[in-house]
């Protein structure tokens, strides 16, 4: 994807220990950008801050704090960061949330080519083989599929390079999804 001129810089403040849903909250919005089609996100962690309360949040030894400051960076065009306005405010129970137009000179990210694809197919291939078919396959190889997944492997060519069928292949791909809910 290229993106380059006029954007808008999303900003939400929030605390570490702020959560959505049984997850982190900076974690929940970066998987709503993510799926909205941002362009995007990065989660900054502070050293100390404060925000509307006035408690003081800080990582100093005397001061141990579970509650660092926490900004969730959100960079693409005007349209689509109003368009995930909405969902940011149904997460948000403190917080504060800021917008800066912003120029954005450079964002490119590396194109995903089909022989790519195929390579991480391969090695997915050659790591099914080497395991022995039993109940355990499905576990040994989720490490595998999910690198390949993220690659941009379809469930079908996840199913034909290991021979699991696509149920499988989809359990092991929505538990990437799944996994931060149970925090």
């Amino acid at each position: 994807m290229r993106f380059e001129g006029p954007g808008t810089l999303l900003r939400v403040f929030i605390g570490e220990s702020d959560r959505f849903e049984g997850r982190p909250l900076y974690q929940a919005i970066v998987e709503k950008a993510r799926s909205t089609g941002i362009a995007g996100a990065t989660v900054l962690r502070g050293i100390e801050g404060f925000g509307a309360s006035s408690h003081l949040h800080t990582s100093r030894i005397l001061r141990m704090s579970e509650d660092l400051p926490v900004v969730v960076e959100v960079v693409d065009t005007e349209e689509n960061i109003e368009r995930m306005l909405p969902a940011i405010d149904s997460m948000l129970d403190d917080g504060m949330v800021t917008l800066e137009r912003v120029d954005v000179r450079t964002y490119r990210g590396s194109t995903r080519d089909s022989s790519a694809v195929e390579e991480r197919l391969r090695m997915l291939r050659v790591h099914a083989r080497s395991i022995p078919s039993s109940t355990d396959t499905l576990s040994a190889l989720s490490d595998a599929i999910l690198a390949a997944h993220e690659y941009g492997a379809s469930v079908d060519a996840l199913s034909e390079a290991t021979g699991l069928d696509e149920v499988e292949i989809e359990r092991v791909v929505g538990s990437q999804h799944g996994a931060g809910s149970e925090q």
